[in-house]
């Protein structure tokens, strides 16, 4: 199955009663202008959560839960349209957001989220729980973000030189999403010559593209290094390969993905 974001489909923004709701609207917004793509506005009921009284196809009935979230659809559909002059539609789904994900999963490019959802604590230091089982899960690209919507001027390449590198300059180089803005290549890791010309391999990639790299290699913890890099260079968002769908990428998307998107303050795409 196809991960690139250049693929048919639309751009889904799950959103939720939480204070991520105008964000992950916003970026979903910028996102499908980028792409010339639908956008698709989704709020899901937990059955955990809402009322017994069902119709008949089982969905509630009465419930305050359903009419809060079609007026946060219905505003969030009115920003789109005001900001970039898109129609979103818009869906409520009864269900986990998980299985209602991967239910439209063959109609998205990119899904959209918050770093946390509204039932959990803003003062906690961690993801919320659906969101890794979501990264796990969900075979599209990801946007996670992680506070207001602000413009998109330059974006920062996190690259390993592995598989999950070369699948994000696969991301950033297959069409015209980044086009126009600048770009920075930043790995993590010990400098060496292996280091250094996997570097420079990704930075003549990207000038092949048309874009003209910052590149930079820093020795250290690769989500504080990243953090870092971010605040000093002014980056407006982040972009990192996926680990892939398997045994290996559900092991390792709970350490590193985790650390950096929880230190990350500007979104995180994920390709």
């Amino acid at each position: 199955m196809s991960t690139s974001i250049y693929q048919e489909g639309y751009v889904l923004a799950a959103v939720d009663d939480s204070p991520y709701a105008e964000s992950v609207a916003g970026y979903a917004g910028w996102a499908a202008s980028r792409l010339h793509a639908p956008l698709q506005l989704l709020h899901t009921l937990n059955p955990d959560s809402v009322g017994t009284n069902r119709d008949l196809s089982g969905n509630p009935i009465d419930c305050p839960a359903s009419d809060t979230g079609l007026a946060l659809l219905e505003r969030l559909r009115g920003n789109a349209r005001k900001l970039y002059g898109i129609e979103a539609g818009t869906t409520q789904h009864y269900g986990t957001l998980l299985d209602t994900l991967q239910a439209l999963e063959p109609q998205m490019r990119l899904l959209a989220i918050g770093k946390r959802g509204e039932d959990s604590n803003p003062s906690d230091h961690q993801l919320g729980s659906n969101l890794e089982r979501i990264i796990r899960a969900v075979r599209r690209p990801v946007l996670v973000t992680s506070g207001p919507l602000l413009p998109v001027r330059r974006f920062l390449i996190a690259y390993d030189g592995g598989s999950a590198g070369q699948q994000c300059l696969d991301g950033v180089c297959a069409g015209a999403f980044f086009e126009g803005m600048e770009c920075h290549l930043l790995m993590a890791t010990e400098p060496s010559n292996k280091h250094q010309a996997q570097l420079e391999k990704a930075a003549n990639r990207l000038r092949q593209a048309g874009f003209e790299p910052s590149t930079e290699i820093i020795c250290g913890a690769p989500e504080v290094v990243i953090a870092q890099h971010i605040n000093s260079r002014e980056i407006d968002m982040l972009v990192m390969g996926s680990y892939g769908h398997s045994r290996i990428r559900n092991l390792f998307v709970g350490s590193t993905t985790t650390h950096v998107l929880l230190n990350c303050p500007k979104p995180v795409l994920m390709l």
